[in-house]
């Protein structure tokens, strides 16, 4: 009894703080308004679309479900995504504790390796942030978890193989490119599911993930998410950039020096090792390679430029096996006690560190911190993600211009204007026959973006690129010209030809800022704004070739 209330007081100390850090680094990124539209499009009746249009924009099915349930519910989806993360979080530190203590026999140890887990600066951030990331990672601990329960048990339940089944088949309508992880989970289960009926084991998954897939192809028709086609394809520039974003992850949180240190540790003081149980070998190997798949699959798509929100997803998995390891390659109480403290120290210095130390962008452009994202790049630092939105909402009521965005999510969220996404996450067109960049620009996720011609096609009349908001009067001043090239030069990201002489103007956010804008295809609402002085403007002459001069005259 005392063990257990020592256990228990253990892990509640360890939610405690938890759930303290995680609140601490609570934000939200502009990723997230992209789920927050489709999910007011379903609630709204406008189905799971992208103002109107049928195209899977998103690559989580399920969470942007559960932000249409906080739609009907009247909630703000910030606050929905918000709750959702933290008891996400909750569950997660669950079934990891559940786990450590079959995978890890001392106490110290696996809780030494839950204050890892917990201090760790990104996984407490990813908490929330809007995004599935923590809805999924729980979802796959929880599934580990319960198929070491159906392996150790001498009597499997049936109940237990459903469960597996249906928490694997609502992990991949989480997040799809999960399918993997979930699937090593089921397929570990093979040995001890031979002599047993598998309806259970299949039955539950096969229904959730069929009957998704064919809702899909009816209603995109197309299997794979639009965003596929944006993420995959760098080669093997982009297979360098995953293997370095792998590396900096280890490096940020000091992880390899204490791999290293453990096993020279071990090479140095060989002693025979207890032999253990099938089925904690089976959970160890298990544990094992879905690190190894996931750590493969990050290299394929050439990492990610959020701050390692993807290795969130299997660190746990990742956590459990360093315990794993401390345990058995240190066999005497005492030593493995100093040495798992020493470790456990290091990581937590290097998470203080790497929070206090990483803000804005790495030199390459690869990774962004949590700081970073969190004001959409210096866009909104007090917090406010409708400031721009809400003005552009006000501005356009009533209209029907489209404009072309590469932050495509708070715009066009709180202004409800029609946007296409230059980056093509939300767009078929540009998504598959965009502009490609080229092996010198190796940036996750947005290696890819619309062609002039796809723009027109679309009947875009306001380029915003990425919101550049500015003193009104800029325009007016001396020297504007720099601040017209730098504009025109952002919203050319990957052209293959120069935009030419174009029209730059300017929509008031409030009394003392405006949006600049790049006026690309006429609209008679837009020469409307411009001729009543109510929006500024200015004529940017550009050097070489021309593609088009607008005259709202």
């Amino acid at each position: 009894m005392t063990a257990r209330r020592s256990e228990f007081g253990e892990f509640a100390a360890l939610l405690i703080v938890a759930l303290g850090l995680a609140w601490i680094n609570r934000f939200v990124q502009d990723d997230a308004f992209i789920c927050f539209t489709y999910a007011r499009s379903l609630v709204e009746g406008g189905g799971l679309t992208w103002f109107g249009d049928p195209v899977e924009g998103y690559t989580n099915f399920l969470w942007v479900l559960w932000l249409a349930v906080g739609f009907l519910a009247d909630i703000d989806p910030i606050d929905a995504a918000t709750v959702g993360g933290l008891v996400s979080y909750v569950v997660m530190l669950g079934a990891f504790w559940r786990l450590a203590r079959a995978v890890i026999p001392s106490l110290f140890v696996r809780t030494m390796m839950g204050v890892v887990l917990v201090t760790n600066f990104s996984v407490s951030s990813y908490a929330t942030g809007g995004l599935e990331t923590m809805a999924v990672t729980a979802m796959f601990v929880v599934a580990l978890w319960l198929s070491h329960s159906f392996r150790s048990a001498a009597a499997p339940a049936r109940t237990t193989a459903l469960l597996i089944s249906i928490t694997c088949g609502l992990g991949v309508l989480m997040r799809t490119d999960t399918a993997s992880l979930f699937g090593l989970v089921m397929l570990s289960l093979a040995p001890w599911a031979r002599h047993r009926p598998t309806l259970a084991f299949v039955g539950p998954a096969g229904l959730l993930v069929g009957g998704w897939l064919a809702w899909k192809f009816v209603t995109y028709g197309a299997l794979l998410p639009n965003p596929y086609h944006v993420k995959t394809g760098g080669g093997a520039e982009a297979w360098g950039a995953g293997v370095r974003y792998l590396w900096r992850f280890l490096d940020a949180y000091w992880i390899w020096p204490c791999l290293v240190g453990v096993v020279l540790l071990r090479a140095i003081r060989r002693s025979p090792l207890p032999r253990e149980e099938p089925h904690v070998v089976a959970t160890r190997r298990l544990l094992t390679w879905t690190v190894a798949v996931w750590a493969l699959y990050l290299v394929w798509v050439g990492g990610d430029f959020m701050e390692f929100r993807l290795v969130v997803i299997a660190f746990p998995a990742a956590v459990l096996l360093f315990g794993w390891g401390l345990h058995r390659c240190l066999p005497r109480a005492r030593g493995r006690a100093v040495v798992t403290a020493l470790v456990t120290l290091v990581m937590v210095g290097a998470s203080v560190r790497h929070a206090r130390d990483f803000r804005g962008i790495t030199d390459d452009k690869t990774l962004d911190s949590i700081d970073t994202l969190a004001s959409c790049y210096g866009l909104y630092p007090d917090g406010d993600w409708s400031v721009v939105g809400a003005a552009l909402g006000e501005q356009l009521k009533g209209s029907d211009v489209v404009i072309a965005t590469s932050a495509s999510g708070a715009v066009p969220f709180y202004s409800r204007v029609c946007s296409v996404d230059m980056v093509g996450l939300t767009h078929r067109e540009i998504a598959r026959h965009g502009n490609r960049a080229g092996p010198d620009y190796l940036r996750p996720g947005h290696r890819n973006a619309a062609t002039w011609e796809q723009l027109s096609a679309a009947d875009v009349n306001l380029i915003v690129g990425h919101p550049t908001v500015s003193p009104t009067g800029v325009l007016d001043r001396p020297g504007s010209d720099a601040f017209c090239a730098h504009l025109v030069e952002g919203v050319s990201f990957l052209q293959r030809r120069p935009l030419g002489d174009c029209l730059i103007v300017s929509m008031p956010v409030d009394q003392e800022r405006s949006l600049f804008m790049v006026y690309f295809e006429p609209h008679p609402f837009v020469d409307a704004r411009l001729r009543s002085g109510a929006w500024g403007q200015r004529a940017y002459v550009a050097r070489g070739r021309h593609l088009r001069t607008v005259d709202p005259k």
